[in-house]
């Protein structure tokens, strides 16, 4: 038995001679009340990403962490990064992965608690305020479509649970889907500093299955469609719409019937109010009728391949897309530049 080993023992007997059971037992209890609060001041010092892998170590002290009052405490922590003036790409992406990771982390330790609802409340209401949505940016005017207002990054209305509204920017919607269900799409607005396309295109759509009786209003300054997938969202997001305006729509990639057929059933309910970019080949996917209605709703023009045809003479230019439509038109195809 080596040395330090003999010491402990000794000092554990010392301990058992002078102290009797009971109050080893109350000291011990103290011991333990003191650790607690030792624990719970160490976690409060934590960032809350932090804190809930502290809490993986022990049953105990994952009891504590859940504890909602100091959990609270620790929501009150978070901070998100936010996008700077300098941010490219990459950086964007970066940013927001780790967001999205620190919202799944979160979210998942809340689930853990005997009664998630005012936690998860509660981190809704920190990325409500760290995400606010934007107001008017001011106007556009377009010579063939008129003058338009515009939202700024973005205005997004949704209600909670409770009925509550929350106002949030395109980046703190995709935060809300992953923090919380039950969520409701009332209105949006994306203006001319983002396109809507991708993910948000996806999340704002698996929202428009819940929408206000009245209809969603929707209002996009740029949305892209690039995929099948992309055209089905588009379809299911306009078809919750009461009212959309769009100012320009671009249709690339795998676009198809589907897409062309979506956006004619939704074209009673709103308008392209600047212009559609495509080409010959994707027009070619569509049906005649569908290719019409969408024409007749666009206010501006259409840009298609290198030609851009003004709704100023309506009948000339769909003269024009029904050659592209017979497979008459002669025009460079610019698919692959896409």
């Amino acid at each position: 038995m080596c040395t330090s080993e003999v010491a402990d023992l000794e000092m554990q007997d010392i301990f058992t001679d002078i102290f009797p059971v009971r109050q080893r037992e109350r000291m011990s209890a103290t011991v333990m009340n003191l650790l607690e609060e030792l624990l719970e001041k160490i976690i409060l010092l934590l960032d809350p990403a932090s804190a809930i892998n502290f809490s993986l170590c022990a049953t105990r002290i994952h009891g504590l962490l859940s504890n909602h009052i100091t959990f609270l405490r620790i929501l009150d922590k978070v901070q998100f990064k936010v996008a700077d003036n300098n941010e490219d790409v990459e950086a964007k992406a970066q940013r927001t992965e780790d967001n999205q990771e620190l919202v799944d982390n979160i979210r998942n330790f809340i689930c853990t608690t005997a009664d998630p609802g005012p936690l998860l409340a509660r981190l809704q209401e920190i990325i409500s305020l760290q995400f606010p949505s934007k107001g008017l940016a001011g106007t556009w005017e377009n010579k063939d479509a008129g003058t338009w207002d515009w939202m700024g990054d973005g205005a997004i209305v949704l209600e909670g649970p409770l009925h509550q509204p929350i106002h949030v920017d395109t980046e703190g919607v995709l935060l809300l889907l992953r923090a919380r269900e039950g969520l409701t799409l009332v209105s949006v607005g994306v203006g001319m500093n983002e396109f809507v396309g991708g993910g948000l295109l996806a999340a704002l759509s698996s929202l428009a299955t819940k929408t206000p009786e009245r209809g969603l209003e929707l209002q996009v300054f740029s949305l892209m469609v690039d995929t099948e997938e992309d055209g089905l969202a588009l379809t299911q997001l306009l078809g919750g719409c009461g009212d959309w305006t769009v100012g320009h729509l671009e249709l690339f990639g795998q676009v198809g019937q589907e897409t062309w057929q979506g956006l004619a059933m939704a074209v009673g309910r709103g308008r392209v109010c600047g212009s559609v970019t495509t080409n010959n080949q994707i027009i070619r996917r569509g049906a005649r009728e569908d290719l019409r209605r969408v024409w007749d709703c666009t206010v501006g023009g259409w840009h298609v391949n290198w030609e851009y045809l003004s709704r100023d003479d309506k009948e000339k230019g769909w003269r024009r897309i029904e050659e592209w439509i017979n497979g008459e038109g002669k025009s460079l195809d610019w698919t692959n530049w896409i």
